[in-house]
């Protein structure tokens, strides 16, 4: 269990896609994930998020809000709320969680993550410094 997310491996190997800037945060993930038999992809922005998905359409999508900022939103910090949106447009039907340091009215107040059916989560620790 990494924060408050539980991944169960009921035998079959999930392809999972982490989308994080800061590798204290990916590295973490992807520890996790690989010692229960998963295999992992990394993308550090928007527009490897997009790539990434493009060559292999994962079971599952781990993704923070403040990533680095997306092409289309040069001036926003929240590129992962845009990637999902993106992702869900172009047909991924696959679960999502967005994790990240702000609250979910935050999300219910600014922007509408309803439609893109995903599981929200508060980050629970801290990177070491």
């Amino acid at each position: 269990m990494l924060g408050y997310v539980q991944v169960q491996n009921r035998g079959v190997e999930m392809h999972v896609l982490i989308v994080e800037d800061k590798s204290v945060y990916s590295s973490r993930w992807s520890r996790f994930l690989l010692h229960h038999g998963h295999s992992v992809a990394l993308a550090g922005s928007f527009s490897e998020a997009q790539n990434e998905l493009a060559d292999r359409e994962p079971d599952l999508i781990i993704c923070d809000n403040d990533i680095n900022p997306c092409l289309k939103h040069d001036d926003i910090f929240d590129g992962g709320f845009f990637f999902i949106s993106e992702a869900r447009t172009q047909g991924f039907l696959g679960r999502i969680i967005l994790y990240t340091g702000n609250s979910r009215s935050y999300f219910e107040a600014e922007l509408d993550i309803t439609a893109l059916n995903v599981r929200f989560i508060r980050k629970q620790f801290k990177p070491d410094k």
